[in-house]
This record gives C-alpha cells, sequence and structure tokens, in this order.
C-alpha cells in the first residue's frame, strides 16, 4: 500500500501498514515470521501478507476489509494525518486502493516487526488492539480485528487454515479426565529445557527456538495436569535461565512423584525425524519410566509422529544415567523422563511443531501419557 499523503477533507487512504515513523513506537522490535498457511474468507482463497508474532497471526486491515467488502461484515476505512489516526466505519462498503490481497514478495520469511503508536476508532469510539508496524505497513491481530467488526475467524489445525467467516469446523471435545481419582497428594515436576540465555536448538529459517517452544508445550502440560487435580510444579519460568544444576537440586529437594522434561531434538547431519524419550538406564529391562516412555510413544504415535526407540544412556563409568535429569531422580527414587517430540532440524518434523496448536496437542498427548501412567 502506499505511503501517506493527503486527500480533500484531511484523510489519507493509507495501507493498513502506515509507512508513518510517528505510528512506530519506542517499543522494541519483535520477531515476525512469515506465515504460509492458506487464508480462506467466505470459503474462497485469498492472497495475504500475514506473519506471526509472539504465536499471534497478525493482517493488514485493509487486506481483511477488502476480503469482506460487500458482505454483511464489510467496513470502510480512512486515515487521519493530523491525529495519527485510523477510523473505522462498519456496514459500509470498502473503497480499495488496489494494493489489496497480494502475495508476500521477495524471499525474507523473517521481519522486524515494532508497535504502532495509530489510535484506532471504530464507528466513532476508541478501540484497544495491538498493531504492529513492518516495513511502514501496520498489522493488526486477526482474532482482535475479528472480535472488534463482529466476524468469525477460526483455524483449522487438520488442513494448516485461516478460516474467516467460514463455516463452523466439525471438532471433537478433548475427553475429560475420570474426576472419581484423587490426585491431589500427585507432585508432578515439569521442566521446561533450556530457557532464557540458553536457546537450545535454533532453526533460523522458520523462526523456531527449542527453549520457547518447550516452553509452550510444558506451560499447557502443567495446565492440563492442574486442570485433572495434579499438583504441579515448574522448573522455570518463561524466558528464564536455570542451571542444569540447579534443576537437579530441585529434584532432589522437592522428590516429587514424576519429572517430566520438555525438549526437541536436532542432529548434526540434519536429517533424523520422529520422536525419542529418554527413560532411566535402571529401567532399561522394564520399570516404571520405559511404561512411561512406552505410553508416551503411543500417544504421539495417534498425532502420527513417527515414534523412534526408547533411549537408554549410561554415564562414562556406567554406574548411572548420563543426563543429569534423569540421573538426580534416580538418587531420589523419582521416575523421570525426557520428551523429544520432533527434530527441529528436520523439515518433516518442523510441520509437526509449527503452530501453538500443534505444540498444545503435543502438550496433551503428554497429559494422556501422564495422566494414565499416574493413575493405573
Amino acid at each position: 500500500m502506499r505511503k501517506k499523503g493527503r486527500i480533500a477533507g484531511g484523510f489519507l487512504l493509507a495501507a493498513l501498514l502506515f509507512a508513518l515513523l510517528g505510528c512506530v513506537g519506542l517499543a522494541a522490535a519483535q520477531k515476525a515470521q512469515l506465515n504460509n498457511m492458506p487464508v480462506l474468507v467466505y470459503d474462497k482463497t485469498i492472497g495475504v501478507e500475514a506473519y506471526n508474532i509472539n504465536d499471534n497471526n497478525y493482517f493488514k486491515l485493509r487486506d481483511v476489509a477488502q476480503a469482506l467488502s460487500g458482505g454483511d461484515k464489510s467496513f470502510e476505512i480512512q486515515y487521519s494525518n493530523d491525529t495519527n489516526s485510523i477510523y473505522i466505519s462498519t456496514g459500509q462498503r470498502y473503497t480499495p486502493l488496489g494494493t489489496e490481497l497480494s502475495p508476500p514478495q521477495g524471499s525474507t520469511t523473517i521481519k522486524q516487526a515494532v508497535s504502532s503508536q495509530a489510535a484506532v476508532y471504530i464507528d466513532g469510539v476508541r478501540a484497544q488492539m495491538t498493531a504492529y508496524n513492518i516495513e511502514g505497513y501496520t498489522y493488526f491481530k486477526l482474532r482482535d480485528l475479528g472480535d472488534a467488526l463482529d466476524f468469525s475467524v477460526q483455524y483449522d489445525d487438520a488442513q494448516r487454515r485461516v478460516l474467516i467467516e467460514c463455516a463452523p469446523l466439525n471438532t471433537t471435545p478433548v475427553t475429560p479426565p475420570d474426576t472419581t481419582v484423587d490426585r491431589s497428594d500427585i507432585v508432578v515436576m515439569v521442566d521446561p529445557g533450556h530457557g532464557g540465555s540458553e536457546s537450545g536448538t535454533v532453526n533460523k529459517e522458520m523462526g523456531l527456538v527449542e527453549s520457547e517452544v518447550n516452553y509452550v508445550v510444558a506451560e499447557h502440560l502443567g495446565s492440563l495436569l492442574r486442570q485433572a487435580g495434579y499438583q504441579v510444579i515448574f522448573t522455570r519460568g518463561e524466558g528464564e535461565t536455570l542451571s542444569l544444576t540447579n534443576r537437579m537440586n530441585m529434584i532432589r529437594e522437592v522428590k516429587p512423584d514424576l519429572v517430566i522434561s520438555v525438549h526437541h531434538n536436532a542432529t548434526e547431519a540434519h536429517n533424523a525425524t520422529g520422536a525419542e524419550v529418554l527413560a532411566q538406564v535402571a529401567d532399561k529391562n522394564g520399570g516404571p519410566s520405559t511404561e512411561l516412555a512406552e505410553l508416551i510413544g503411543e500417544e504421539y504415535a495417534k498425532l502420527g509422529q513417527k515414534v523412534r526407540p526408547i533411549i537408554y544412556r549410561y554415564n562414562s563409568t556406567k554406574t548411572g544415567d548420563y543426563y543429569g535429569l534423569l540421573r538426580a531422580a534416580a538418587g531420589v527414587n523419582v521416575t523421570a523422563v525426557i520428551s523429544e517430540f520432533a527434530f527441529m532440524d528436520n523439515p518433516e518434523d518442523v510441520e509437526m511443531i509449527n503452530s501453538t496448536a500443534k505444540l498444545h496437542q503435543e502438550a496433551e498427548a503428554l497429559f494422556r501419557a501422564v495422566d494414565a501412567f499416574l493413575t493405573k
């Protein structure tokens, strides 16, 4: 869309990504990952340049206005240069600029996004919506737009599509756990691997950082466990750096009933695929960590993920576990496993973890396995 200019009445029909230095706040830039998911409006595919910022999808306002134009969700857009404000009028047919609904240009998939300071008014009322400026255009969170302008937004995880004003998806609710079982005395320690300055594996092309991926899965797993009645302890918070020694000491001090460490894999050859679970060496010929690892593998397979053999790795003296968390847990008679759901450096596996919805499915699979193990 065109950058700012003047038109009669003091309004500028500028793109929803208004390239104004005045629209750009002083907040630190965020990473914006190009979202290649197909977008359907009224069941028809449209071409858009959308981005994922902090696990939320951001769209150009004018793209959405053009796509909905002529229907009962149609709205008009005007921009005031004098007040740095965007004015949206619902129920009016949109006036296009001719640059709407253009597919992405160039090969760059990761860009910098800076908070937009432009005010937004809907039918004269100030609206609070998160917006970012990316290369001179303003992007709004799609769900915010849907809520504010009364159009539906759905994410079809099965076919990886964004649906706007489409027929409702047929969804099957997750079966709730058996509430007749008392879980209140069971303590589960959830360990989001890496964190903070320790990023773990980084897939620059896809904009994936293992520590962040681990936390999304671990946080959802912990939430599900708490909802089921378990006591949950996290080893670290979001973005927190925590040493392996501190994690091991937490296990020794708390002595939980179970430790689940969430990781995602990588290899130097970048050619491995599938899920792995690391279990305690004392259970190599059978035991609780092996039983749990098998349950996790079964649940991962239901998601369509290839499941590799369970990993048992001894330390150099063959007296215990190589992995510190497993070794610390074994030292206080606590069952522990490390989950490696996918290889972040393999395109096939990245397809299993490239959205928050898919990471939540991974967490739900872990929850089902853990719950079945602890309530058997």
